[in-house]
């Protein structure tokens, strides 16, 4: 066997391989990746390799502040409790655009505040899925408003990064 780095005593082919730390220290072509938490998905791919609930096969449960899927963003819903309408916004934050899903069309206008009142966006929503370009805006805190056909208004916080 022959010693992968001469410049690290620790890396040698009888050297015990540390787990999760991206160094082959045993030489044999591999660093050594395990799932700590058991939940099939080795800590190179699971954002939380401590707790089996998180992993990229775990449902997103919005509002909690938990990337459970790591897809790198929580998934934020926001229910419409009076109108029972349910009005996903994601991704938030965003750096480019967000995608505003509601369950059927019941917001006609979509509306981009910024945190010193000034209209920066508006836009009609023609479909229940609707994509929203942000890409131009700075960083920063922006309220978008959602308006149905009878004036009535939602409000949602984004982040712009």
């Amino acid at each position: 066997d022959e010693d992968c780095d001469d410049t690290d005593a620790g890396v040698n082919p009888g050297a015990v391989e540390i787990p999760n730390n991206e160094i082959d220290e045993d030489c044999d072509g591999v660093a050594l990746i395990i799932d700590e938490d058991g939940d099939g998905f080795n800590s190179d791919e699971d954002c939380d390799d401590l707790d089996a609930s998180i992993n990229p096969g775990s449902e997103e449960i919005p509002n909690n502040g938990i990337d459970e899927d790591c897809d790198g963003e929580d998934l934020i819903s926001d229910l419409d409790i009076q109108n029972q309408r349910t009005i996903n916004v994601y991704p938030n934050p965003t750096t480019n655009g967000l995608t505003i899903d509601q369950e059927r069309l019941v917001f006609d206008y979509v509306y981009v505040w910024n945190i010193y009142g000034a209209l920066i966006l508006e836009e009609p929503l023609n479909n229940p899925l609707e994509n929203i370009e942000l890409e131009s805006m700075s960083a920063g805190i922006y309220l978008l408003q959602l308006v149905d056909s009878l004036g009535e208004s939602h409000l949602v916080k984004v982040q712009k990064l």
